[in-house]
């Protein structure tokens, strides 16, 4: 039986320590779906006050092939 695992959050900014989590739970799985929440209004709001860029979500799973974006 295939084992399925789920990270989510709002990752924003997204750090090292979301990307190392991400990596070790795609180890521990066949297939990760990693859900980002996202409202664009909220992202750049938050990114204003805490002064943070601003970079909307792009997709990209290059060299994790059983992570994909849907």
């Amino acid at each position: 039986m295939k084992k399925v695992g789920f990270y989510g959050g709002k990752f924003l900014p997204l750090h090292q320590g979301h990307v190392y989590a991400i990596i070790k739970a795609s180890a521990m799985v066949d297939e990760l779906y990693v859900v980002l929440s996202h409202s664009e209004k909220r992202d750049r709001e938050l990114c204003v006050e805490s002064k943070f860029p601003y970079i909307p979500s792009q997709s990209g799973s290059a060299g994790y092939p059983n992570l994909r974006r849907i």
